[in-house]
């Protein structure tokens, strides 16, 4: 039994968000040179507040529309 919603619910990853997600954001931590790069699903409300967040913290990323056709399993499986 799941705690909460992830990446294959399809909806935005913001913390108390309902929304469906409509885009994709792909990041990356720096100072973890091993680490995988994750993806956050976002709306659109959302979508500058998570930019920003990236921004702040030096973290590189990439913001690109959500493919419907994506499968869910092709997202990350770390933790938000």
């Amino acid at each position: 039994m799941a705690l909460g919603r992830g990446r294959a619910d399809g909806v935005c990853q913001a913390r108390e968000c309902n929304a469906q997600a409509v885009w994709t954001i792909t990041w990356s931590n720096p100072k973890i040179p091993w680490a995988d790069s994750k993806t956050w699903l976002s709306c659109n409300e959302h979508r500058e507040f998570l930019s920003d967040y990236m921004k702040y913290r030096g973290f590189p990323f990439e913001i690109n529309p959500l493919d419907p056709t994506d499968q869910p399993d092709a997202y990350s499986t770390s933790d938000q």
